[in-house]
């Protein structure tokens, strides 16, 4: 019993794809951008609302990275955290 990433990965992809099956014929499933335009590639989901849906998505998603930005810039769990003795400061920038 180890969790390794790849057995996350595979959770993660097991409960999308549960969830496509149970609600994809009711909603067109719009849990992420890449299945919202496999619906509407496949004909599953009216191409009208694709655009604005992907739009809003976007908007919501640079709210949501610039907010954490704000709030955890310096925090040691930061994705942009590099303790001083690490290399990471080239691919950081810092």
């Amino acid at each position: 019993g180890q969790i390794t990433h790849i057995s996350i990965a595979l959770v993660f992809a097991l409960v999308v794809s549960a969830l496509i099956h149970t609600f994809g014929d009711i909603s067109g499933a719009p849990i992420n951008p890449a299945v919202t335009i496999a619906f509407w590639y496949a004909g599953r989901f009216p191409g009208k609302p694709v655009a604005p849906y992907l739009g809003r998505l976007s908007i919501g998603a640079l709210c949501t990275r610039l907010t954490v930005k704000l709030l955890d810039a310096n925090s040691p769990h930061s994705a942009q955290y590099c303790p001083p003795d690490q290399h990471c400061r080239q691919w950081l920038g810092k």
